[in-house]
């Protein structure tokens, strides 16, 4: 399809079943990370008997984990992706845990019952973290940086969007809770989107984005970035991402 109408229509109406990115295969492209989130995980599980993983989305990425330490739990708060991560999780013994709105900050977990807690762009507590995390335990996370895609909301938006905490705020967070941060890394990425259909699917799949959006609210956006499209053959924005790993004093 080329007409605008029928694209954007057909992006609005597409089933979104948990929190599936196979539909944008084609429909947008991005650069390689300069880190492999998994192989930083599994290369520090030397001697972990007990894994947190916070917010695991689908579960496929703690599915992969290898080898495998003998206790590992999983958090979800997003209700579309519970029962498929549950589904995915549970015949491998793998608890699913979901938490309501707020239950971030008071997880229903002992103190200090973890080796280690990974964290895939979810939201995190550094005091959780802190008091959940065993004496010498680490903490593993990938997040999205300050300004993400910042390019895609300030047209679509006409006004600078609120950015997500910077690396160095977190870093400080986690210091300021007993924690000795011991690694640190930022990447720029371009994120390039190659039809109109999949700024649209994009941001519906991921609502923290642009909360407010619908195809009639940001119609007049989406054209401008459906001609840019068709005139230079993507959209370019600025995926912001870190890595940051801590460890328990």
């Amino acid at each position: 399809m080329t007409n605008f109408e029928e694209v954007v229509a057909d992006a609005a109406a597409f089933p979104i079943t948990g929190w599936d990115w196979t539909p944008l295969r084609g429909h947008d492209s991005m650069d390689p990370r300069p880190w492999d989130y998994l192989r930083e995980v599994t290369s520090r599980l030397g001697g972990v008997t007990t894994l947190l993983d916070l917010g695991t989305g689908d579960g496929e990425l703690l599915a992969s984990v290898s080898p495998r330490p003998s206790r590992m739990v999983a958090t979800e708060g997003f209700a579309p992706m519970i029962p498929v991560a549950q589904a995915r999780l549970s015949p491998l013994g793998i608890d699913v845990v979901p938490i309501s709105d707020g239950g971030w900050d008071h997880l229903p977990f002992d103190d200090g019952f973890f080796d280690a807690i990974i964290d895939a762009r979810a939201y995190y507590s550094a005091p959780e973290i802190a008091r959940l995390l065993a004496p010498g335990g680490w903490f593993l996370t990938e997040q999205v940086g300050s300004g993400n895609d910042r390019e895609l909301n300030e047209l679509l938006t006409g006004k600078l969007e609120p950015l997500n905490p910077d690396m160095q705020t977190a870093a400080n967070q986690l210091e300021e809770n007993g924690l000795r941060v011991v690694d640190t890394r930022e990447a720029l990425i371009p994120h390039r989107f190659h039809d109109i259909w999949g700024v649209v699917y994009y941001l519906r799949l991921v609502p923290w984005q642009l909360p407010d959006f619908t195809v009639d609210r940001y119609r007049s956006g989406l054209r401008q970035i459906h001609g840019h499209i068709l005139e230079h053959g993507a959209f370019v924005t600025m995926s912001r991402r870190y890595l940051l790993t801590a460890v328990k004093r």
